[in-house]
């Protein structure tokens, strides 16, 4: 399992911004196996053999829409790594995702279709609610394809 440790803002004392105090360590979460303050661990998904979710599961209206991931990371808060492609007959469409919840729009991650019929893949991370779900919004179009896999996520 791996962990890392998120800690907070970095002081900024002169120009270059690389020196100061160092923020204060996280707070200890209460779920998942237990590590240092701070600490989240990686749960490693394995190797699905199968999209979670394709085109077929999404529907596509440009609406902000919940995405309930809890069948497979539990109903939790959970910071999720989502491997996500689309492919659509348009360019400059955006398969987006962001915190249940969640209204600035500046608070989203998503793939951009760059060109027509292209596909492009991106690998995000989008963290849930307490019962796992997450939103997307994703414009109309005629989508070959968008499928989400969930790869991973970390718990503290």
């Amino acid at each position: 399992m791996l962990g890392f440790g998120f800690k907070g803002p970095r002081g900024d004392t002169g120009a270059g911004g690389d020196t100061g105090a160092q923020g204060d360590q996280g707070v200890q979460g209460d779920q998942g196996v237990q590590g240092d303050a701070g600490t989240y661990n990686y749960v490693d998904r394995g190797d699905p053999a199968n999209s979670d979710k394709t085109v077929g599961d999404f529907t596509t209206d440009a609406t902000w829409r919940d995405l309930d991931l809890s069948g497979i990371v539990g109903e939790a808060v959970r910071l999720v790594l989502l491997r996500v492609s689309a492919k659509c007959d348009s360019a400059e469409k955006a398969v987006n995702f962001r915190t249940n919840g969640h209204s600035n729009t500046h608070n989203k991650a998503g793939v951009y279709t760059q060109a027509a019929n292209v596909n492009i893949e991106v690998n995000l991370w989008v963290l849930t609610d307490a019962a796992g779900k997450i939103e997307y919004n994703i414009p109309p179009a005629t989508w070959a394809n968008i499928n989400l896999v969930v790869r991973g996520w970390c718990v503290p």
